[in-house]
């Protein structure tokens, strides 16, 4: 758990309800250096009681705006996760809003 990458997301994340929620529990879950995320689509859906569908459709959203990279991706065995990271180097610290 990072409480420095959770405070970046409430600062600078600029989608709000579900999209902001899904982005709090990946910060959850993420080293203090933005990297080594990898809950499961059911975990994060479960933690933020939100549909799996609903997760996939806000990770890639947050991909394609650039708040999160995908790092390796899962090859579809049991129990294998994609792993992310948060770009926090990317987002001006000094600013928030």
């Amino acid at each position: 758990m990072s409480v420095k990458v959770m405070g970046i997301i409430w600062d600078h994340f600029p989608l709000g309800g579900g999209d902001l929620l899904t982005a709090l529990c990946l910060a959850d879950h993420a080293a203090h250096d933005g990297g080594s995320i990898f809950p499961s689509v059911a975990r994060i859906a479960t933690k933020t009681r939100q549909s799996p569908r609903t997760i996939q459709r806000h990770l890639g959203a947050m991909r394609e705006c650039g708040w999160l990279v995908e790092v390796t991706k899962a090859t579809g065995r049991p129990g294998e996760t994609t792993t992310y990271r948060i770009p926090i180097e990317l987002i001006p610290q000094g600013l928030v809003g």
